[in-house]
């Protein structure tokens, strides 16, 4: 049965519909699996792969906020050593760095990435995307912008990069070294 079941994912993954797989497939599927059978196998698979998809979408956001909290950090940690240079307030805040984190932020932990991998229902990806979006949704486009940029840098170095290797190759190839 398993294997009857296996098959007949296989075939809407690839394409195929129940009435399909019922005439052109059947020594795969049958007796076991009727048409009925197929076209519910059919619509679960459809609702099992949107939320895989869904999941992976949620946990990128996930992975793309904490880079972006951590850059943020890292920015506004910099900044705050200039000026503390140049202010005796900022020196100030330097000397409490265990003053806690603003009440309005809320890092993006392990626990949630995990709390997405481990998503099973709809109504579960459902609430995490709430949850995303009640702690994070004011620094999303932000966040989105950031991912942007960092794109179009990393394209930038690694087109120089593979100018710079093409370059150093053919020089090798050219017997001069």
């Amino acid at each position: 049965m398993v294997l009857k079941l296996r098959n007949a994912v296989e075939y809407i993954r690839q394409g195929d519909e129940p009435p399909f797989i019922a005439f052109y497939r059947k020594e795969y599927v049958t007796p076991e699996l009727g048409i009925n059978d197929l076209w519910k196998i059919f619509n679960a698979d459809g609702l099992w792969c949107k939320m895989q998809h869904q999941k992976r979408k949620l946990s990128e956001l996930y992975d793309k906020m904490r880079l972006f909290q951590v850059y943020g950090l890292q920015r506004s940690l910099l900044l705050k050593n200039l000026l503390a240079i140049l202010t005796f307030q900022a020196e100030k805040i330097m000397d409490e760095p265990d003053k806690p984190l603003p009440e309005d932020l809320r890092l993006v932990t392990t626990e949630d990435i995990e709390r997405v991998h481990s998503v099973e229902t709809f109504e579960e990806l459902k609430d995490l995307e709430q949850h995303f979006k009640l702690y994070y949704g004011r620094d999303t486009q932000a966040m989105q912008e950031w991912s942007k940029k960092k794109r179009k840098v990393n394209e930038m170095l690694f087109s120089s990069f593979q100018v710079s290797n093409s370059l150093d190759f053919a020089f090798v190839l050219s017997g001069r070294s």
